[in-house]
């Protein structure tokens, strides 16, 4: 492991407050997105930077006059889990400026690449839009080829189908707008096959907090009449997958309602969430009521009391496998496609791996006020200490091959073999 504290790379700086995301780590540098907070909690991103890591030297890679005053531009740099993934295999990074248009209605979305290798930055194609109906929210990197872009509407926020939702290829520099109002209104995943041969959706449109309770109790109501408007189900879940050629196809018919094909699905009995994801499989559960199983005469279903099915996607051909059965409030672990049943109580944390059975580490609680947070590279432990007290609250994280504590810490980050924190 690689152990880079944050508070060093940012050279200790504390006003304005600096927020460092990693989005791709190389041997001898890593890649920041740098954002900053100011004591009026005004957040902007202030732009990319590179750290060498010998030299402990940070530099700004991006260019263009929105560096001089970074806070009056709108920049965007993908950095969720999955983009961070998806960039470990490419020599790019992506990050967009919103900028003015010689039409004051009109404000133009700007797409740079940086190559990784050079630092040069390569302009890959401008959009416009109108600013009195739109307001652009960033885009998602799909694949290392295609990106989604969302414009949402400024009338109400709530009526997706006046959203905007672009695919746009990078190589081609086709763009593609999706009016399908299932994929605009759902908040679940939407992503591509690492081959790009295959898109996934997962067709959801609550909480599942929410959704549970309107099923199962008559406390709640639900203002379903946009959902039903455009003939949606809000208690539909599924996961769906299309051939992606034929789907952009469909796309560029203006299909309003694409016929994607249900992996699984399932409506009032129960819901289906997806867990998360890797390159090759997407990772998700499916939950009958509990109310619905104990009412039930089916002995398949008597016995899945208090228990959630586990199933694996994959990705490249489209099929969808059973893993397991999982006692509720047992947490899943994939990462890497290595699967473990992580179980929490008062005293401790078993992680077992899910194939064989075998408990692989235990640890055990040095205080109550111990919580688990998350198990990653299939062997290190990250605890939340004090995590209802704020002023106290820290990080530990174990190494649960040698049971030493590596890091204590306000906040870390794992990027493959690195691990980035800040100091207490």
């Amino acid at each position: 492991m690689r152990k880079i504290d944050l508070s060093v790379v940012k050279e200790f700086q504390e006003v304005p407050t600096i927020d460092l995301k990693p989005i791709k780590v190389l041997k001898d540098r890593v890649y920041f997105v740098k954002a900053i907070q100011n004591s009026k909690n005004e957040y902007w991103v202030d732009g990319i930077y590179c750290y060498y890591i010998e030299e402990n030297k940070n530099v700004r890679i991006d260019e263009g006059t929105h560096t001089l005053h970074p806070y009056k531009f709108d920049i965007f740099v993908p950095s969720d889990d999955e983009d961070v993934q998806i960039y470990e295999d490419m020599n790019y990074i992506f990050f967009s400026i919103v900028t003015d248009s010689s039409d004051q209605n009109l404000a133009q979305i700007i797409l740079y690449a940086i190559d990784i290798n050079t630092h040069e930055q390569i302009r890959i194609f401008a959009i416009k839009y109108s600013q009195r109906e739109f307001y652009y929210m960033g885009f998602r990197m799909l694949s290392e080829r295609y990106i989604a872009i969302d414009l949402v509407n400024s009338i109400n926020d709530t009526l997706k189908e006046y959203d905007k939702l672009f695919i746009f290829d990078i190589y081609t520099k086709q763009m593609i707008e999706i009016q399908d109002v299932s994929i605009k209104y759902s908040l679940g995943i939407f992503q591509l096959s690492q081959n790009n041969k295959y898109i996934y959706c997962e067709e959801i449109y609550m909480d599942e907090e929410d959704e549970v309770s309107i099923l199962t109790t008559n406390m709640y109501e639900v203002d379903d009449d946009d959902l039903v408007e455009n003939r949606l189900d809000i208690f539909n879940n599924a996961v769906k997958c299309m051939d992606f050629e034929k789907f952009k196809e469909e796309c560029i018919n203006s299909n309003n309602h694409i016929d994607m094909k249900d992996i699984d699905s399932i409506k009032e009995d129960g819901i289906i969430r997806v867990i998360g994801s890797t390159k090759e499989y997407i990772y998700y559960k499916k939950t009958k009521h509990q109310k619905f199983l104990e009412h039930s005469k089916e002995f398949n279903d008597r016995i899945m009391l208090g228990k959630e099915e586990i199933y694996a996607i994959n990705k490249n051909n489209m099929t969808s496998e059973k893993i397991t059965n999982l006692d509720i409030g047992s947490i899943f672990s994939f990462e890497n496609n290595i699967l473990y049943k992580i179980t929490e109580d008062d005293k401790n944390v078993k992680i077992i791996d899910i194939l064989t059975g075998i408990q692989e580490y235990v640890y055990e609680k040095s205080q109550k006020a111990e919580e688990f947070l998350n198990f990653i590279q299939n062997r290190y432990l990250i605890m939340e200490v004090n995590p209802n007290m704020p002023s106290k609250k820290y990080l530990k994280l174990i190494d649960m091959q040698t049971g030493k504590i590596e890091i204590q810490a306000k906040k870390i980050i794992s990027v493959k073999d690195n691990f980035f924190y800040e100091s207490r």
